[in-house]
């Protein structure tokens, strides 16, 4: 649509007064018309000249605008600059800051128990114990390269330094490790250290030590990894090989190695392998052998070696473990008919341990554990042999524990036993027992 310019409506200004002038004389009209017609043109040469200030004027602003939007962009692009500079100039202290707060972790657990026993008189009969509280302090110093320090406390009072090693990833989830740590000799301590609901049995003297897949640590180099594969890589294979001193003679007796070095040339060799097979969501099946050879005396004659098989299968809310145990040494005495002669023989240590544990509700579960120890030595009087009776003395002990666990919060956990040492009647009575423990994580 066309808009009506400004001839056309002087044109219609004209009409109209044509149209109210027709009753007046013909000179006049045609002097006020003229008339008419100069006011109209000087308005609109006014209005013309209105609207090309008008025009400019906004010209002006617009170009003001532009140089204004050019000179904030050019200030907002030297601000970012600026800016920039700066985060860059505080970003290493930043992101030292930042490391060193990551490279440092501290986690640890502890358990603290009072039982009361039956049977025997005991000293520590309704006693609070601390049965352990340990520190795990790790440092990345490095990619790749980390310092771990356990400290420890143990139930007996003793303060001890379970690891303190060095290690070297030179792959993804494969380690070098050179120093203290636990020897990853069974399932129990290698997953989880120390073992649930243990509580070492009351042995005659001369007993060999009941079970040594209790955590002992060691001195020594060690290599570990773990692999992946399935067709989806959900399932798991670990490896542990370690070459580390060995027992002494006191400490083969003993159940934690707490002398540093050895007492021969002698060093003493182990690995571990174990698989998860993950079989379905909730289930899944781990499966662990382990074994170590070594000597124990100062002359490297007397060797021991120790095997050891566990299987656990988690599905839903019930649990099973076993484990199977054996450890041969060497042991040598005098001849009871000739003291100037001696004799060496194998004492031989088995056992088996049993821990099923089903969760009733969230945060309660109920569990039993069952152990069972058999040692097999020569028969001798002291520490001498008789060569006309070499035939072997047995005795065995049977542990059985029921309890009931209740998740106070995440981290903390209490748990309530009762259980019995069912012992041989040539070791002493049997040993019933109520233990309350409080065991926290963080």
């Amino acid at each position: 649509m066309v808009k009506p310019n400004r001839t056309f409506w002087g044109v219609v200004l004209l009409l109209g007064s044509l149209v109210g002038l027709r009753g007046q004389d013909p000179a006049d009209r045609l002097s006020a018309l003229e008339t008419r017609l100069e006011s109209e043109s000087k308005r609109n040469d006014a209005q013309a000249r209105r609207i090309e200030e008008l025009e400019l004027t906004l010209a002006t602003v617009l170009t003001e605008n532009e140089d204004l939007r050019v000179q904030l962009e050019a200030n907002d692009q030297r601000l970012g600059i600026e800016i920039q500079r700066l985060s860059e100039e505080r970003a290493p202290v930043a992101r030292l800051d930042r490391r060193a707060q990551d490279r440092f972790r501290l986690h640890g657990q502890g358990r603290v128990v009072v039982r009361a026993f039956g049977g025997e008189d005991i000293s520590t009969d309704q006693s609070f114990e601390i049965e352990h509280l340990i520190l795990y302090m790790d440092l990345e110093v490095d990619e790749g390269f980390r310092l771990r320090l356990s400290p420890g406390i143990s139930h007996d009072g003793g303060v001890y330094v379970l690891e303190a090693f060095a290690a070297y990833e030179p792959f993804e989830s494969h380690e070098l490790v050179a120093g203290r740590f636990l020897v990853p000799f069974s399932g129990t301590h290698a997953w989880a250290f120390p073992s649930d609901s243990f509580i070492e049995p009351f042995l005659a003297e001369n007993s060999p030590s009941p079970f040594l897949y209790t955590p002992w640590w060691d001195e020594g180099l060690m290599a570990t990894g773990r692999l992946s594969y399935g067709s989806e890589g959900e399932h798991e294979l670990f490896y542990a090989g370690y070459l580390v001193n060995g027992f002494d003679a006191l400490g083969l007796a003993g159940i934690h190695k707490r002398t540093i070095g050895d007492n021969n040339e002698n060093k003493t060799l182990g690995a571990r392998v174990s698989t998860t097979l993950r079989l379905g969501e909730t289930t899944k099946l781990t499966l662990g052998a382990a074994g170590l050879y070594g000597k124990y005396d100062a002359e490297d004659d007397l060797g021991f070696s120790a095997f050891e098989f566990d299987v656990e299968l988690r599905t839903g809310d019930l649990s099973l473990y076993l484990e199977a145990f054996a450890r041969d040494a060497e042991i040598v005495a005098a001849v009871l008919e000739n003291p100037a002669a001696s004799v060496q023989e194998v004492a031989r240590t088995q056992g088996l341990k049993f821990r099923p544990r089903y969760r009733l509700l969230e945060g309660l579960s109920v569990f039993a554990q069952l152990d069972f120890l058999r040692v097999r030595q020569p028969e001798r009087q002291g520490n001498r042999f008789s060569v006309f009776d070499l035939s072997d003395e047995e005795f065995a002990i049977r542990t059985g524990i029921v309890g009931l666990e209740v998740e106070l919060t995440a981290h903390s956990r209490l748990r309530l036993e009762a259980g019995i040492f069912d012992r041989d009647r040539d070791l002493g009575k049997d040993i019933p027992f109520l233990a309350l423990s409080l065991f926290t994580s963080f």
